[in-house]
């Protein structure tokens, strides 16, 4: 899932700082610097994707310009609600123009930050994700945030800080993301999310402590496609197929974008809670059930599983290796289709 996508599915509900879930240090750190009057001019909000961090720096924004509950965000009032939806004159968010932010966009913002804020007491700009910043930019970029402003707050988001220029990141204050613990999760998603028991399980181990990944699974729609695509990858493998049927079931996974990471996370939990029911029990795993359906397993192969599920963590190396989602998937039907024809 991809860092925009994973924390943008929770924009809806910014209501200030008490509405981001997790991160008590992070945010009780910001509360006692606003209310000291000691805010850094810039900070880097590092992490996890999908655990808050753009949510955070949002949420910052309204507490620093709402009127009604000035240094945490009401969420309700006409500040807090032009920032939420992304309109506000004194809240900028900078992104990538295709792959990279670029200079020009970086010097569009120094020259708004030379006239501050317009009507709240902080010009907040966010640049989300930082380590896109190309050379160009992040030399400019570095050469305002040397000449601080008064009244202008940076907060730059990434989950990648490593890949950022090293002097961008000295000039900046430290936030570091973690992701939530399995109580917090847990809450967030039964309270927050309003989930019914039997799916709360499996969600919070895919989501593996990331809210904004918890959101985009809780997605009735979204996770039944994932089901469905793994249940077809299953009877694809176990049957007689063509190359006709590999290139076409490559293309639909193909068209995945945000959910091609969730699919392999929804491959790789049911994979390895049949190893274990394999394992543990000493019995043939036959059928593996889930809230989807169900795999079939003939002759109980337990070598078939442990092969399926190499070629899936094979498959998550490459992709977060920046590999090609159809050439993988091809990848994968062949894999799963041979792994099954050689024990067969």
């Amino acid at each position: 899932m991809s860092e925009r996508a994973s924390e943008e599915v929770e924009v809806t509900s910014v209501t200030g700082l008490s509405s981001i879930v997790g991160h008590g240090r992070v945010l009780e750190m910001l509360r006692r610097e606003m209310d000291a009057q000691r805010l850094a001019h810039a900070y880097l909000l590092s992490g996890p994707v999908g655990v808050g961090k753009a949510l955070t720096a949002r949420a910052l924004a309204q507490a620093l310009n709402c009127k009604e509950e000035p240094g945490e965000g009401c969420g309700h009032c006409s500040s807090c609600d032009r920032i939420r939806r992304g309109v506000h004159p004194d809240f900028l968010v900078l992104e990538p123009d295709g792959r990279w932010i670029k200079v020009e966009q970086v010097r569009e913002i120094e020259a708004r930050c030379e006239t501050g804020p317009f009507e709240g007491t902080y010009l907040v700009v966010v640049i989300d994700p930082a380590d896109r910043l190309n050379q160009a930019a992040a030399n400019a970029l570095l050469k305002t945030l040397e000449e601080p402003k008064a009244g202008v707050l940076f907060c730059l988001v990434t989950a990648a800080p490593h890949k950022m220029m090293a002097t961008v990141r000295s000039r900046c204050q430290s936030l570091r993301f973690g992701v939530l613990d399995e109580i917090e999760m847990h809450r967030f998603l039964v309270e927050r999310l309003g989930l019914e028991t039997d799916r709360v399980g499996t969600i919070e181990a895919m989501a593996d402590g990331s809210p904004g990944r918890a959101v985009a699974l809780a997605s009735d729609s979204g996770w039944a496609r994932l089901v469905e695509l793994r249940q077809k990858l299953f009877r694809l493998a176990l049957g007689s197929f063509s190359t006709v049927d590999v290139f076409a079931f490559a293309a639909e996974l193909g068209t995945l974008k945000d959910e091609f990471e969730p699919f392999l996370d929804l491959l790789d939990l049911e994979l390895g809670r049949l190893l274990r029911t394999a394992v543990h029990r000493r019995t043939r795993p036959d059928v593996g059930r889930d809230e989807g359906g169900q795999i079939e397993i003939p002759g109980g192969r337990l070598q078939v599983l442990f092969s399926w599920y190499w070629a899936s963590r094979q498959a998550r190396r490459l992709f977060q290796a920046n590999g090609n989602r159809r050439l993988l998937a091809e990848t994968l039907v062949v894999d799963f289709a041979r792994a099954w024809r050689d024990v067969a």
